[in-house]
């Protein structure tokens, strides 16, 4: 058995196994877990050199007997995803530990030691922080403390401990967070140290905390999240509800996904301040993590200077980091919007957009930046039915996902399934608020197409990319749809005179995003009242 102490027993490693198993960190991940079950169970009964891509991919992942792992990389991509999920484990849930599970780059065999041997062989190599004891905050790591009861009902502190269980679980299929769990947190329950101390203690660069409390049938759950390097509070919400026995465990779902999804989504909390951290290093020092922050940050303003920077960036990072999947997805989508915006871009650049987000695909079939690059891609290349397909993978990979779902939803929208799409971005919108204005434009064609023109002016009104001629194009159309001429008067002279390329052939730029008639025709017609009204005006 490999092992760094003699003296450990089969049982011993089981009993481990069953341990991280039944974590927070574990228990959402089926096909992760059944992979780690699998190469420990393999290993203590001697059959470790029987433990390669092959055997994995067929015996854990149901390939078939021709699995190639050239063409198809699952049992690699697993794996990385395993490494990282086990030491986030042992970064939160598993500090306390007796004993460690290790899979070593460039093997599935795992290796278990004992927690002490694991921290002395850290100790040696200089990898618990530098002399002073300042642990270094490498990246997005949070720590969920335990909530406070704060009041006398005896089913609080019970609804306490389950919410943040559900939240620990939620922040876990992010993968780009760490998350730390109740049993490394439960001994901050009531400290009285600072956020920086407790940060510290933890590892953790960010801390959720929260109380509970309730009264009757009214339950009110108060939440806050602190920034544990300055102590500075990040975002705070209060969520009230009425309390149903019958319903109480979906209460508890629905509560946990609302409060991971402000945070750690990709326009969350923890993301968008981290985005402003990595927005002012220089090229050189931007890790990949940081460069995806960037596509965000570019995604958000929609505009060439920070598309340029977060294209240079991406390029770096794939570079440097050939399996990133996320990446070579980012990069594809900076690739089309260049050819569909005019942003600079090689003459092939379409085609490379096509080349990297199937790469992306192939590196990780459940990434969602892949699926919903591929379903952009298929859209622009007039393939509605791939790209709605491509949609509803992403949409089934991660349902609670509220950017990646939205932009799900948008190119479906945009391939003709209106309705359906339109149904679901509302309902993502409504558990975080904060996406891509850009976004905004598929409800307001399900408006125009029902002839709510007010309604669809508020939509405009939410585009807010000024970098785009879309954001005063569409304010003038939907203005003067709506009959209010002076403010379609004013948004088509902004237009023409930022944008005055766009304003002589509006037809063929509209066309790039809205492929059918239906989508198109009422924004041009609207367009054309808003320059008549612009034109009559300025005679006037």
């Amino acid at each position: 058995m490999p092992a760094s102490h003699s003296t450990l027993s089969s049982e011993e490693v089981e009993s481990q196994l069953e341990r991280v198993l039944a974590s927070p960190t574990f228990r959402s991940t089926d096909r992760l877990s059944a992979f780690l079950r699998f190469i420990v169970t393999e290993t203590l009964a001697g059959r470790s050199d029987k433990i390669k891509g092959y055997t994995v991919a067929t015996k854990v992942f149901g390939r078939p007997r021709d699995f190639d792992p050239v063409v198809d990389p699952i049992v690699r991509i697993q794996a990385t995803r395993l490494r990282r999920r086990l030491a986030g484990y042992y970064a939160g849930d598993g500090m306390n530990d007796p004993i460690r599970m290790e899979i070593p780059k460039g093997a599935y065999v795992p290796v278990f030691s004992w927690a002490s041997e694991f921290i002395h062989k850290d100790a040696e190599s200089g990898s618990e922080g530098d002399e002073s004891g300042v642990v270094s905050f490498n990246g997005p790591s949070l720590a969920v403390l335990p909530f406070v009861s704060v009041s006398q009902e005896s089913d609080s502190d019970h609804f306490a401990f389950g919410l943040v269980e559900q939240i620990v679980a939620a922040v876990t299929r992010y993968e780009a967070v760490t998350v730390i769990g109740l049993q490394s947190t439960l001994q901050f329950r009531a400290t009285t140290q600072s956020s920086q101390d407790i940060a510290r203690s933890l590892g953790a660069r960010f801390l959720l905390s929260g109380s509970i409390r309730i009264a009757g049938k009214q339950l009110r759950v108060a939440i806050q999240l602190t920034d544990g390097m300055d102590g500075v509070q990040l975002w705070a919400k209060t969520l009230e509800r009425q309390l149903d026995v019958a319903t109480l465990l979906d209460m508890e779902d629905e509560i946990a996904d609302r409060i991971v999804a402000s945070v750690a989504d990709e326009y969350g909390v923890i993301p968008s301040k981290l985005k402003r951290e990595a927005s002012g290093k220089p090229p050189s020092d931007i890790s990949a993590y940081e460069a995806s922050l960037l596509f965000y940050h570019y995604n958000a303003t929609a505009d060439p200077v920070t598309h340029k920077r977060a294209l240079q960036a991406l390029e770096k990072a794939t570079e440097e980091e050939p399996d990133y999947a996320i990446g070579w997805a980012q990069l594809a989508e900076l690739y089309t919007d260049a050819v569909q915006l005019g942003f600079e871009a090689p003459a092939n650049a379409f085609q490379r957009a096509q080349q990297f987000a199937r790469r992306a695909v192939s590196l990780d079939p459940c990434c969602l930046q892949a699926r919903t690059t591929m379903a952009y891609v298929n859209f622009v290349g007039g393939n509605y039915e791939a790209a709605i397909h491509e949609s509803e993978a992403a949409i089934g990979i991660h349902p609670n996902s509220p950017y990646h779902v939205m932009v799900a939803a948008f190119w479906m929208g945009l391939s003709g399934g209106l309705a359906e799409a339109t149904r679901i971005m509302r309902e993502m919108e409504d558990r975080n608020p904060s996406h891509p204005g850009w976004l905004h434009l598929l409800p307001l064609i399900d408006h125009l197409e029902r002839r709510c023109y007010d309604l669809a002016l508020q939509e405009a009104s939410k585009f807010r990319s000024p970098g785009l001629a879309w954001d005063p194009l569409l304010r003038a159309s939907i203005a003067a749809l709506a009959a209010k001429k002076r403010l379609a008067a004013e948004a088509y002279r902004e237009f023409a005179d930022l944008f005055p390329e766009v304003a002589e052939d509006p037809s063929t730029y509209i066309g790039k995003y809205l492929h059918f008639d239906r989508h198109r025709e009422p924004i041009l017609s609207g367009l054309a009242q808003a320059r008549r009204t612009a034109g009559g005006a300025r005679r006037s």
